[in-house]
């Protein structure tokens, strides 16, 4: 698999990114780490995403984790169950009355 190629489909149609961290972890050692910070300029961007330029193996526990904030509150992260992982995007839930201040 390559980490580019699931990096952009996740983001694809959504909201700016804020800000973002990618991991990959292999045989329980962190082998590669980036950093998309906020307020990160064109060239930051392309660098960001030129890393992600690899392929993995998640069949020989080769592990991607991260988190993609959106500009909207909403973030998307990469996750894992029984072996599998996926991208999945949150949306911020609506606060209820009952936590609002009363003014």
């Amino acid at each position: 698999m390559n980490a580019k190629k699931e990096f952009l489909k996740a983001i694809e149609g959504k909201q700016k990114i804020q800000c973002a961290f990618i991991e990959l972890e292999k045989d329980n050692k962190i082998t590669f780490k980036n950093v998309l910070s906020e307020n990160y300029t064109d060239l930051d961007y392309q660098s960001f995403i030129n890393s992600l330029d690899f392929n993995y193996d998640p069949y020989e526990f080769d592990v991607l984790t991260g988190v993609i904030w959106l500009s909207n509150g909403e973030w998307i992260k990469r996750e894992y169950f029984h072996g599998y992982g996926s991208w999945r995007h949150y949306k911020r839930p609506e606060i209820p009355d009952f936590c609002l201040k009363k003014q």
